[in-house]
């Protein structure tokens, strides 16, 4: 779409770096080619399409030529911006820090659906391995009664965690705190006394990282991808602490890789939990991993913890 003096509109733009992307192998290209030209132009997406017949000024058009570049590199979307967006609220995102994905916001969602189902009150939450805090975030805005300690070892982590907590207001019950998976929980005096553990943790096979996607394998923090040689190394130690921080009747929910979920289930029947389950995500792929810490006066049933344990979709 060109004026009649011949002048780049913002839709010739547009089809260009959708062009320049698919060629890159990005199958997001048309997508994408719309979110930068937005963010090139301070544009929303209506004030974007209202002017595509028109021409872009000259710094904005260089600015989207920039981002196209930088995308067609491999350079996710969201670290160009500078940021993202996690269950519809807006997330600061950096380098060394793992970037939110729409699949853990089942993470959200089942915690939303055991506090519906069960009557829930989650008044402590722990999340382990907090990254840019954006699980800590949502859960703060979907339960604004509980207090929330997000934990993380990675001082790039910490730093943009806080950042996106004080941006979203809820400094006040979100404690960003530093160590390693549980451990500054002990001197908070919360063994045993959590209502809710959540974690999206390492979870990639070792050998396997270099064959994911270039957006994860060149630009992700290599040790929030890298689960060890089997992908379960850091699993195995959530399950564990969770194990002791949980108080009786209180619940674990973590995603976890597509294949893993008759494995993972194995480990927490071992480890004393019941009624675990695997939820989808949007792809159907089995995603998030939910399992409850016996009340103190619950037996297991004669078949044992496995009883009610499913994988629906694994």
């Amino acid at each position: 779409m060109r004026r009649s003096g011949g002048e780049l509109t913002f839709q010739d733009l547009r089809e260009r770096g959708t062009s320049v992307l698919l060629e890159s192998g990005i199958p997001e290209a048309p997508r994408d080619a719309l979110l930068l030209l937005q963010n090139a132009a301070g544009l929303d997406a209506a004030g974007l399409l209202a002017r595509l017949d028109r021409p872009p000024p000259d710094d904005a058009a260089a600015l989207f030529r920039e981002f196209v570049a930088r995308r067609a590199a491999r350079e996710p979307a969201a670290m160009i911006l500078g940021r993202t967006e996690f269950w519809g609220i807006p997330i600061r995102v950096a380098p060394d820090v793992l970037i939110p994905r729409p699949e853990t916001e089942g993470i959200i969602e089942e915690a939303l659906r055991l506090s519906a189902r069960d009557g829930l009150g989650l008044r402590t939450i722990a999340d382990i391995g907090t990254g840019s805090g954006c699980l800590a975030i949502a859960l703060a805005a979907e339960f604004p009664d509980a207090r929330i300690f997000a934990a993380d070892i990675s001082p790039a982590a910490l730093d943009l965690a806080r950042t996106n907590v004080e941006a979203a207001g809820v400094s006040a019950r979100v404690r960003v705190i530093e160590g390693d998976l549980f451990e500054p929980m002990g001197s908070l005096s919360l063994e045993g006394g959590i209502d809710l553990v959540v974690a999206n943790p390492p979870y990639v096979r070792r050998g396997e990282i270099d064959s994911l996607a270039p957006e994860v394998s060149r630009w992700e923090p290599r040790a929030a991808l890298d689960g060890g040689p089997d992908g379960l190394s850091v699993i195995r130690r959530l399950i564990d602490g969770a194990r002791r921080f949980l108080r009786p009747g209180g619940f674990l929910v973590f995603e976890i890789g597509h294949d893993q979920g008759p494995g993972i289930l194995d480990l927490l029947d071992r480890s004393g939990f019941v009624e675990a389950v695997v939820a989808p995500d949007l792809a159907g792929l089995p995603r998030v991993v939910v399992a409850r810490i016996p009340e103190r006066d619950e037996r297991p049933s004669s078949s044992g913890a496995r009883k009610g344990q499913e994988c629906s979709v694994c």
